[in-house]
């Protein structure tokens, strides 16, 4: 009986001594997208020009490196498929055009636009003149006119 209750004792230690460890989580590692799961089962016949994903929009590039014959073909071939890129990419606004106004004088009299300065750190900089430097908001360098 004693026997018993030290190897249950002894497998109860082992347990939870195991069931401590923790995996160390695997950083960026990216679950397939069902497009490109797709375009990995599919037939490249089923590609546009054999290139093109027609799911994804994405290239496909396939290579064929061996191919076993026998009673049944075995076939190694590389597919690549560009990385998923989970993250959306910001639209920068480089000018501001500015329509000419009926009834108004001076610079909104004119079609005119301003050049944003990428390196503006508030309304002092934040227009380039035409030569490219940092000139304040509603200053007259600011409005540039088409030629």
């Amino acid at each position: 009986m004693i026997r018993y209750l030290t190897v249950l004792a002894c497998c109860l230690f082992t347990a939870l001594v195991f069931s401590n460890e923790e995996e160390e989580p695997r950083e960026g590692l990216f679950l397939s997208t069902p497009e490109q799961v797709a375009t990995l089962t599919s037939e490249p016949s089923y590609l546009i020009g054999g290139l093109i994903s027609p799911l994804s929009g994405q290239p496909a590039l396939r290579q064929t490196d061996l191919i076993v014959k026998g009673a049944q073909n075995i076939v190694l071939s590389r597919t690549y498929l560009p990385p998923y890129v989970p993250c959306s990419f910001p639209c920068h606004k480089h000018y501001q055009e500015d329509a000419a106004k009926s009834g108004t004088t001076g610079h909104k009299a004119q079609d005119h636009w301003h050049r944003y300065n990428p390196d503006s750190s508030g309304d002092v900089d934040k227009y380039l003149d035409a030569k490219g430097n940092p000139v304040p908001d509603g200053h007259p360098d600011s409005h540039l006119y088409p030629r």
